[in-house]
Formats: C-alpha cells, structure tokens, sequence
C-alpha cells in the first residue's frame, strides 16, 4: 500500500483517475462504490464514497472518504460521512454500515466518534514499509421500528444489488446512531 502523500502531482492525478474509471468499470450489484466530489465555495475539497458488496444479502456499507488538510477541522468531513449515512440507512435501507481509518488518522477516527461509532476490528497492512494498524468502525445498533422509517433490505430486490423497500419488523436492526440523522443533517 502506498500512500498517496508519497506521490508526485502527476501520479496522484492519474492514480485518482484511475481509481475512479475502475470503479465506474467493475460496477455490479453484488459490489459497487459510488463516489461523491465534496466541494466547498466551488472548489473540490474532498471525496466520499460508500460501497457495499452483496448488499441485498448483507445489508452492509463502507464508506471511506478523503478531504484537504486546509478544511479538515471545520466539520465538512462529518457532514461528508453524514450524508452517505443517510443515504445509506434512508434511502438504501441499510442495517450496517462500517468504516476504518489507520491509527494515526485522527481527523477520521474524530468524525467516527462524532457519529457514534464503536470499534468493530482491526486489520494490519503495510506502508511504507512498515506495520500499519487500521481501526475498524460502526456505529451503534439500533432497533428500526423504534426510531424512523425502518426500511430495511431485502434478498429479493430483483438482482439489482440495492434493498427493496419492504418494512422491518420490530426486532429490525440497523447499526447507527439513536440520534439519526445526526443534528447537522436537520
């Protein structure tokens, strides 16, 4: 794993359209990512993806983002993760969603925290080198006919890979915070 602070201008650059043109080409139900500009006064400032695989079966996402240093500590990377939250939980009918950051990402694990989050696991990778931990994440469970809508996935969603729209139940679990959404989402 390298990371992209490692790399020239011209390599981050097309390291990133490449990343982006394999997404968009190896897209199908059963694993996809969709990646969101994060932009601020016209200008991009960041990404922020959510992705799933066997979504209809799991009823799982992961998110992952990246935003500029000069606007992290303002609350957009909250936002950010906020709003694929809603997406996800809302709009998709997701039960889970879980994330991770390297261990020294405090920017990242901040907006964990933020929303709720608890630690779920860890996984070791190598950068530069040397042993990385990554931290993994998901916020808390919560009962869906208890708080909102409760919409919760389903294996029968015609092979799309997306949830259908059938009702959860009263033991329904979806894993994010009580306070959903989040006071900044209002």
């Amino acid at each position: 794993m390298v990371s992209w602070t490692d790399t020239t201008p011209d390599e981050r650059a097309r390291g990133t359209l490449q990343y982006h043109w394999s997404r968009w080409g190896s897209w199908k139900p059963s694993d996809w990512m969709l990646e969101f500009a994060v932009i601020s006064d016209g200008v991009v400032v960041g990404t922020q993806g959510i992705g799933s695989r066997d979504f209809a079966v799991l009823c799982e996402v992961h998110t992952g983002s990246w935003l500029g240093r000069r606007y992290q500590g303002q609350g957009i990377g909250t936002q950010m993760r906020a709003a694929v939250l809603h997406l996800a939980f809302e709009g998709l009918g997701a039960r889970h969603a879980v994330s991770a950051a390297f261990e020294d990402n405090a920017p990242s694990l901040g907006v964990s925290r933020k929303l709720g989050y608890r630690d779920d696991g860890i996984e070791w990778h190598v950068v530069r080198g040397r042993p990385a931990l990554t931290r993994f994440a998901q916020p808390p469970e919560r009962r869906a006919g208890h708080h909102g809508p409760g919409r919760v996935c389903s294996a029968h969603s015609a092979g799309s890979g997306l949830p259908g729209r059938g009702r959860g139940g009263q033991g329904s679990k979806t894993s994010f915070p009580r306070t959903w959404p989040p006071r900044l989402m209002r």
